[in-house]
């Protein structure tokens, strides 16, 4: 009976198996580098969207705290005078100057398959700045509306001494969101972002 396998037959099978096999890892694995190159692409292109929008918040926000200082100083001034209104008091400053903050693309990396590429320290640095930008939009600017709205003209000691707590808060606030987003880029740099 002629022998079906012969050894050259299986030496030709056996190679052509371990041609096809290796030609499949290689195809996986390129599958993999590419979908990681990707993936780290995306990664990068979003911390440079943080680097440049923290860098944004912090001049805005520098800008902002002196303005308000300014207004503290001058409700300070006149806490005590029967006469200036809330209204004058603003107006002698000629408003109030709070410069628009750029949304953060933080939220990119929340819930997503990239969190696990985040070291923790930088997680928790974002996590920082996300919760400071929130509280100064939802708790300071509301707070210093509903001051405002409620008191603009009137010239006693309290409304004034609210006007001076509000703004001294909302400052606060800022200065916190100017470390956070000092911090955060410091962490992006050592990430490998560079500043333009």
């Amino acid at each position: 009976m002629k022998r079906i396998l012969s050894k050259e037959n299986f030496k030709k099978l056996y190679l052509e198996f371990i041609a096809a096999f290796l030609g499949v890892l290689i195809a996986l694995s390129l599958n993999g580098w590419v979908d990681s190159y990707k993936e780290t692409k995306f990664i990068k292109s979003a911390y440079n969207s943080i680097y440049k929008s923290n860098l944004q918040n912090i001049s805005a926000a520098d800008t902002s705290i002196v303005m308000i200082n300014n207004l503290v100083d001058t409700v300070s001034k006149y806490m005590h005078n029967d006469e200036k209104s809330l209204s004058d008091l603003i107006k002698m400053n000629d408003g109030i100057h709070i410069r628009s903050l750029k949304k953060m693309s933080i939220h990119l990396f929340r819930d997503s398959k990239f969190i696990t590429k985040i070291n923790f320290e930088l997680i928790s640095a974002f996590s920082d700045l996300e919760e400071s930008y929130s509280s100064l939009k939802e708790n300071n600017h509301v707070r210093l509306i509903s001051v405002i709205n409620n008191s603009l003209f009137s010239k006693r000691y309290e409304e004034k001494y609210l006007l001076y707590m509000t703004l001294r808060d909302l400052s606060g606030a800022m200065a916190g969101l100017v470390k956070n987003c000092k911090r955060v880029n410091i962490l992006l740099e050592k990430e490998g972002i560079k500043p333009e």
